[in-house]
């Protein structure tokens, strides 16, 4: 049963870093939308999907290293593991959004622990808050008919939405952290 658990486990690990970086993709290309459209009518930068097939390739790379970086922390005990979880928050918006990254300047975790310096616990009840709201809510909508769709799809639906709109919330407000923490200077689309 353990190989089964580790494979289940591996499985909705991946889809997690699928899902969410597919999500700070959508809420930077929405916040750079502009920025994009101007860029797409010179012939020297490439159309904006060019620009998320990189990204998100990217993303998955750094999005690995960084659970590998969070995961070697964790027999040290859950508390070491969870703060280079908080100061890794920001990888993500480094890698679409930070020039020197694109340019390969500029290492993104690094970058990311130099950003959440002093904001620690502004992200930590900020990621906590993400992570335990959608869990309460499914918990109460599923009830004792459990979390299969099969037994519950209005339920199950209700909390996959709801997590949704919680998880869409969390990424805009990191996005907008990142802006305010990081020089524009050092964001794509400023000039």
């Amino acid at each position: 049963d353990l190989a089964l658990i580790a494979l289940v486990a591996g499985i909705e690990l991946f889809f997690t870093m699928i899902w969410s970086s597919a999500w700070i993709l959508v809420v930077a290309f929405e916040a750079e939308s502009e920025r994009l459209e101007r860029q797409a009518t010179t012939a020297e930068v490439p159309p904006p999907l060019a620009h998320a097939k990189r990204d998100f390739s990217q993303l998955m790379i750094e999005q690995i290293r960084s659970l590998a970086s969070v995961i070697w922390r964790a027999p040290l005990l859950l508390v070491p593991s969870f703060i280079e979880y908080v100061r890794l928050s920001f990888v993500p918006l480094v890698v679409v959004l930070d020039p020197e990254y694109a340019q390969g300047r500029r290492d993104a975790l690094k970058a990311s622990r130099g950003i959440a310096r002093g904001h620690f616990w502004l992200l930590s009840s900020t990621i906590t808050l993400s992570a335990i709201v959608p869990w309460i809510v499914e918990e109460m909508i599923h009830g004792q008919s459990g979390p299969y769709i099969w037994r519950n799809p209005l339920g199950v639906g209700i909390g996959w939405g709801l997590t949704l709109l919680i998880n869409l919330a969390s990424s805009i407000f990191l996005f907008h952290l990142f802006r305010g923490l990081v020089p524009p200077a050092r964001q794509l689309g400023r000039d």
